[in-house]
């Protein structure tokens, strides 16, 4: 009985561990390279676009974005050190809690979904 109760109450700490870890989140950057079936089954012909000529700034993350690279090229770096370099047909992945600085370097022009 009491592995029981001990089982229970490690899987309410581990679920509590984990929540907390999400709502820290580890503001890390992911970049993919998705199939045409993965674009379509979220839906980003829908999504809005935004286009920025080469430049340098300082931008912060209130909620996760979703954007797929149309064209161009950019890496963004995290105040924590951590940097990711996209391209044209990359899929990335901004987490919320990110403070990071752009560097574009070719023109971009992306599909954007934040939340």
């Amino acid at each position: 009985m009491d592995d029981i109760i001990n089982e229970g109450i490690r899987a309410k700490l581990d679920d509590s561990i984990n929540r907390c870890k999400e709502k820290m989140g580890t503001k890390k950057i992911t970049v993919s390279k998705p199939t045409k079936e993965e674009l379509e089954k979220i839906g980003v012909d829908n999504w809005g676009i935004w286009e920025k000529e080469p430049s340098v700034f300082d931008w912060s993350y209130s909620e996760p974005e979703t954007c797929l690279i149309l064209e161009g090229e950019a890496e963004v770096k995290g105040k924590n050190g951590e940097a990711a370099s996209f391209k044209t047909g990359d899929l990335v992945v901004f987490p919320t809690g990110l403070d990071c600085t752009w560097t574009i370097k070719k023109k971009i022009r992306k599909r954007y979904q934040f939340g």
